[in-house]
């Protein structure tokens, strides 16, 4: 419960402002409920009163990297390595900030240069599902199926319950192999590691509604569409053309209808209600 996490931080704060622990929480809940810009200036306290706090400057470069300063989030991530040597944990940052960091280029256009970092970054940690993902994303933005197909079946074998990498090996086979049946499966699973996730959930419905399966397509999808505050169109797409499918024809209505609402350009859907 990140909301009762957050007020018990802020209560332990009140009575010690300069205790480390207490900020590090709160400011790891912060980054996790998009707010990682509230964090930052605590956390820069923290570490100026105390420069030796590893967990701060761990908890900084992760703020860092969620606010998309992966350059800046690196320094501080080699800062807590050097100075816990034997921590697990704080070696692995550098190696996710340096994952993040090349998917920045990846972002600025430059997948290949991402690609030649992250090849050898996981030729030094073969092991580390961190880079595989990384790497698999980078071989996606090269529209490189293969190649990332290899590397997110790798990433998903070391950690099964990474559910972006379950999520990005279900798109590789969805979207690029267009092997429907085959999505369904890492789809699921992401979608089961984080149920809360919209996109995971409309993402299985599509491809069960692509794989023959209206009637669990549906099901999917009505879990997304009935969910508290959703507004998207792609959930209400995907209903009405499962639906269809089904040959329920007035539900599909109904669905592409309310879909169009959100998006009135969307010719697909027109197209079938025409249909």
């Amino acid at each position: 419960d990140l909301a009762a996490a957050e007020a018990s931080y802020r209560q332990a704060i009140a009575a010690d402002p300069v205790a480390v622990g207490p900020i590090v929480g709160l400011a790891t809940v912060l980054r996790k409920t998009g707010r990682a810009a509230e964090a930052e200036p605590m956390l820069k306290k923290a570490i100026d009163s105390s420069p030796g706090a590893v967990e701060a400057y761990m908890e900084m470069a992760r703020v860092k990297m969620a606010l998309g300063r992966s350059q800046e989030a690196l320094s501080d991530a080699n800062l807590a390595a050097a100075m816990s040597e034997n921590d697990y944990e704080a070696q692995e940052l550098v190696i996710e900030v340096r994952v993040a960091r090349s998917l920045q280029d990846v972002g600025a256009g430059q997948a290949d240069l991402a690609v030649q970092e992250l090849t050898q970054l996981r030729d030094q940690n073969p092991s580390s599902a961190a880079v595989r993902l990384g790497l698999g994303r980078a071989q996606i933005a090269r529209r490189d199926a293969d190649g990332a197909l290899a590397e997110l079946q790798k990433a998903v074998e070391l950690d099964p319950k990474n559910a972006e990498a379950q999520y990005q090996l279900g798109y590789v086979q969805h979207v690029m192999k267009q092997n429907a049946a085959a999505a369904a499966g890492p789809y699921e699973k992401a979608a089961a590691l984080e149920p809360g996730n919209t996109l995971f959930r409309t993402s299985l419905g599509s491809a069960l509604a692509d794989a023959g399966q209206a009637d669990r397509a549906v099901e999917e999808l009505t879990k997304v569409t009935g969910a508290e505050g959703y507004s998207g169109w792609q959930a209400w797409y995907y209903l009405g053309a499962a639906q269809l499918k089904a040959s329920r024809f007035k539900e599909a209505a109904v669905a592409l209808e309310k879909s169009l609402a959100v998006k009135p350009d969307n010719a697909q859907a027109e197209a079938f209600l025409a249909w």
